[in-house]
């Protein structure tokens, strides 16, 4: 399987180079692939991207498939947020009442853990993450860790976000793929999502 990485270029200064030139200078800078966007009032949106696919491979399209893993960050609060709308959850719920947590877990909340503020570690260790465990089992680990840091902490965490999602598939009796395109995809008709990293080219 390919998997395509993506450079984000934040600009603290407005782009002087054309998108395409400066696609290919940071693909070149930094050997991976590159996509610049800009947009302005006159022209709207202009998109470029630069690198291959991978070592050899094909040059990028713009419409290649692009593995964003942290964008899962976004669309999981967006739907934990319509689904708090629906009333099939609270942001103050606790995860103890929908997913068995061993006892620093089970009062913290699904907004702590969105907002990165519930103690637990960023990930899971890596012996168990070569494993690539299911969001269940993947779940269940963390929730019977100890803590990384103090509740009301802030601590970048993917794991809370991967908690976030179990609870989430608890109170909507669906895995979480379905409930993202059913409550945010489909709704936004963002139809070229998918999930994991895109098909082999």
């Amino acid at each position: 399987m390919i998997r395509l990485a993506l450079l984000l270029a934040c600009l603290a200064a407005p782009l002087r180079a054309e998108p395409a030139v400066e696609a290919e200078r940071l693909a070149a800078a930094h050997g991976t692939v590159a996509v610049v966007a800009v947009w302005t009032k006159d022209d709207g949106a202009r998109i470029a991207v630069a690198g291959r696919r991978h070592a050899g491979g094909d040059p990028v399209v713009r419409s290649d498939a692009w593995h964003i893993g942290s964008l899962t960050k976004a669309m999981t609060a967006t739907l934990a947020a319509r689904m708090v709308a629906q009333g099939r959850i609270e942001w103050d719920t606790p995860i103890g009442d929908l997913l068995r947590a061993a006892k620093p877990w089970r009062d913290v909340t699904l907004a702590e853990l969105l907002n990165h503020r519930s103690g637990m570690a960023a990930n899971l260790p890596r012996w168990r993450a070569v494993l690539r465990p299911g969001r269940a089992t993947y779940a269940a680990h963390m929730l019977s860790s100890a803590p990384a840091t103090p509740r009301g902490e802030t601590e970048y965490s993917n794991a809370g976000y991967v908690v976030a999602g179990a609870m989430l598939e608890a109170a909507g009796g669906a895995p979480w793929e379905d409930l993202l395109r059913r409550h945010v995809l489909n709704p936004l008709r963002m139809e070229g999502a998918g999930f994991g990293a895109p098909d082999a080219i």
